[in-house]
Parts: structure tokens; C-alpha cells; sequence
């Protein structure tokens, strides 16, 4: 069970305190603060950007960010699995195995292998996908990304998670979004059942929700099903331990130290949160007639580059009714402009069912072909049209990206199922009375 409380709503203007009284009146930065807190601005976009693309958040806080007793960038690689360069770009179908529980126990930040990408964090353009597997609580110590925003889901465990603005919990089934800038820990909610899951970090714009257009104003994620933190901070005084940021930034971890924890923003006003979505709340559009509809149709949020042009998606593959008639009903066999990075959370996906386990991933990137396995076809082929009900513990995420994405040695080495590219082999080649035409 949750034991946190939340804001509601997408997008939204909140205020928030911990402390009555902390939140400063009719004045974002008053010469004097209540209970003389530090008041400090977080900008998620340009100051200048448009009102309705604006977003940014007030904090007031016990000790300001800049007052770090020091900076430093180790000459080491800090986490070298986790800022692993891409190797070579791979065209054929791509299956990953779920990522091993380390042999050592490791926190969410020791925990992260990237498994591949595009871009780079200094150009602002692309993402990265890691894998996590997290042992230990995070202890006296945060992450904050300053090369982009990220996206946390699970397929096993739970956890819960510190930021600036207050606590989420995150369970199986629901997409965390950290935007950039924002510190963070992550803390296990059970050693014994570690939380795994995976992470996607965005180089360009900030996640929003899509345009429904035709689609009018209700189905697929919900303003009012976002929860968002409210005001916490640490109350407790501990000098005798440095806490220690990992400031990424360039692809770089870096460190910054401070005398206690940087948790301690007692109220706060604004736009720009970190916030969750639970996938079981989506709302799924589909044909009610006939044929087959785009995986775009189930687009849960996307993210735009400076230019407005499409860069990423995230779907939601969640449980919907099948309901067309003289209609293939699983995803179509198809080619693609974009690349797919398709992660099982909960279940089986239906085109590739009992191959592709929770937390397992395949990668079709740009032109790759792909679609159902043989045997779903053939079965489909021979179905009816009665109605389906999708199974409600099935729950996948995809990512479409219109940069392609590449492996990481790791991924290739570690996780890639050689035999996946082959699984297609076996579909029959039907040539009886073609040949004499």
C-alpha cells in the first residue's frame, strides 16, 4: 500500500508545504522568507519560453544548492558500467534478456547498466536505456541528471523514492518521471525482494502528454491520474557524514558534498515536479469495426525537440478488449521509420508470448523487419471473431525513438539472445498458382 500523499493533475500549478506558514504570500522571492528559508528557482525550460510551455518551481528551503562545500570530478569513471560508450549499430531484431541480480549488493546509481541509445547529453539530442537492480537503499547520497529527464519502471519489487519536492512510492505497473535537474535517491522497499526495473533518460525537450485531436477529450492517460509529491524534508541533523550528490552532467558523474542533507525543501510552488502514472488507469483507443490500428494509439507521453519535430514516445501496451471483426487482431507484421525498444513489465506480450519474460526487451530499430512469431500468426489465422478480453496483468511499455538506437558491449555481451533474429524463419512461402500467372 501507498503510505504517501499526493497532488493530482498533469501539468498543473501546485503549492506545498511541509511547514504551515513556510510558503512565502503573494511573492516569490520576498526579502524575508518565512522561518528564513532560502527561497531558489528550479527552470525546467527557458525563462523566456511560452506560458503554456513554461515551467518552473519555486522551492524554499533550508540551506541553498549552491552552498556545497566542494566540487569535485573524479579522474576514475564513477559507475563505468553506467556511462558505457554505444558500440556499433546493429540492424537485425535484437532480443535482451532480463538483466542478472548482481552478485554484489549495489544501489540504484551502482546498479545501472546502459543497455544502449542515441545522441549525446552536450548536444542535447537523444536518450539512453539502463537496466537496474536495486539492493541497497541510496545512504546519504542523491542523483540529479543535469543532461536530461528520466523515466523509472518496474517489473519486479517495489521502491520508494526522495526527491526535492516530497516522496512517490513506485510499484510494478507504474512510470516514474524525474525531470532535469531534479535530486533524487531511490531506497529498496524490501532487501529481500529487490526492485528491478528500467530507466530511460531524454536528452531534448520534457515529457508531455500527446495531442488527442479526433480522439476528443477523454481516453488514454488521464490529466487528473498523475500523482505528484507533496512538501517533505529531513528533519534530522547529521554534520558527521558528508552527503554527496552525483551531479551527471556530459555523461559525466561528478561530485558535490555537503555538511547535511540536501533533502530540505520545506514548501514549494510551481510546475515543474517529478511525478508517477499507474499504466492500470490508461485508457486504451482501438477499432470497435475492423482492421488494425497504429501502436501510436496508445501513446502515453512524448517529447518534443526544440524544433517542436517528434523525437520519443512512450506506449502503453495496457489490457483492452479485442473486438474487430474479419480483422488480424495481434500487432501486424511491419517495417518501421522510428526505432522500438519494447520492455514486458507484467505478463506476456502478445505477438512474441512466453520468449520475451518480464523485464526482457527486444529492439527493432529503423527498417528492421518484425511482428508475431509464426505460430501466433497461423493461430490467428484460424481465430474468430468473438471478443477477447485481454489478459489484466499484461502491461509492456515501448519506446519509439526517431534517433536508432545502438547496443552498449554489455547488452550485446551479457543480455543478447543470439536466436531471436531467426525466429521468423519457419513462416511458409505459398506460391501454389502464382507460378503459372
Amino acid at each position: 500500500m501507498d503510505p504517501f500523499c499526493y497532488h493530482t493533475g498533469f501539468g498543473n500549478f501546485f503549492e506545498s508545504e511541509a511547514v504551515p506558514g513556510s510558503l512565502p504570500l503573494n511573492c516569490n522571492s520576498p526579502r524575508h522568507v518565512p522561518f528564513k528559508l532560502y527561497a531558489e528557482l528550479i527552470s525546467g525550460t527557458s525563462q523566456s519560453a511560452p506560458r503554456h510551455e513554461n515551467q518552473c518551481t519555486w522551492v524554499y528551503r533550508v540551506q541553498p544548492s549552491v552552498a556545497a562545500c566542494e566540487w569535485t570530478t573524479p579522474t576514475q569513471a564513477l559507475f563505468p558500467l553506467a556511462t558505457a560508450g554505444l558500440d556499433q549499430i546493429t540492424a537485425q531484431p535484437t532480443l535482451l534478456k532480463p538483466s542478472p541480480v548482481p552478485t554484489t549488493q549495489e544501489d540504484f546509481l551502482a546498479s545501472l547498466r546502459c543497455l544502449g541509445g542515441a545522441g549525446d547529453a552536450l548536444s542535447q539530442r537523444g536518450y539512453r536505456i539502463y537496466t537496474f537492480c536495486v539492493q541497497l537503499s541510496m545512504d546519504r547520497c542523491a542523483f540529479c541528471n543535469a543532461d536530461g529527464s528520466v523515466a523509472i519502471f518496474l517489473h519486479k519489487g517495489s521502491l520508494k523514492i526522495q526527491t526535492e519536492l516530497g516522496w512517490l512510492q513506485l510499484e510494478v505497473g507504474e512510470v516514474l518521471i524525474v525531470p532535469r535537474g531534479i535530486s533524487f535517491r531511490v531506497l529498496n522497499s524490501d532487501s529481500a525482494d529487490p526492485g528491478q526495473g528500467m530507466m530511460l533518460e531524454v536528452f531534448d525537450g520534457l515529457f508531455v502528454l500527446p495531442d488527442q485531436g479526433m480522439i476528443g477529450t477523454s481516453g488514454l492517460a488521464s490529466s487528473r491520474d498523475f500523482r505528484i509529491p507533496v512538501a517533505a524534508y529531513d528533519k534530522t541533523e547529521v554534520e558527521s557524514r558528508t552527503f554527496i550528490i552525483y551531479h551527471k552532467f556530459g555523461g559525466v558523474f561528478h561530485i558535490r558534498e555537503f555538511k547535511y542533507s540536501v533533502f530540505d525543501v520545506v514548501a514549494w510552488r510551481g510546475t515543474y515536479t517529478p511525478y508517477k502514472y499507474n499504466l492500470a488507469n490508461f485508457c486504451a483507443v482501438n477499432t470497435v469495426t475492423y482492421d488494425h490500428m497504429d501502436p501510436c494509439i496508445g501513446t502515453l507521453l512524448t517529447v518534443r525537440d526544440d524544433a517542436k519535430a517528434f523525437a520519443l514516445s512512450l506506449i502503453c501496451f495496457a489490457p483492452q478488449r479485442r473486438v474487430a471483426k474479419k480483422t488480424f487482431r495481434p500487432p501486424n507484421l511491419h517495417r518501421n521509420c522510428l526505432m522500438e525498444f519494447l520492455v514486458v513489465l507484467r505478463g506476456v506480450y502478445e505477438a512474441r508470448p512466453h520468449l520475451v519474460p518480464p523485464g526482457g526487451a527486444t529492439l527493432h530499430n529503423t527498417g528492421t523487419p518484425h511482428g508475431p512469431f509464426p505460430d501466433v500468426y497461423e493461430r490467428n489465422l484460424n481465430a474468430t471473431d468473438e471478443v477477447l478480453e485481454s489478459i489484466e496483468e499484461n502491461f509492456s511499455l515501448m519506446v519509439e525513438a526517431r534517433l536508432p538506437m545502438v547496443l552498449t558491449q554489455y547488452a550485446k555481451r551479457e543480455l543478447n539472445c543470439f536466436s531471436y533474429a531467426t525466429s521468423w524463419s519457419t513462416f511458409e512461402r505459398f506460391t501454389a498458382g502464382l507460378m503459372e500467372i
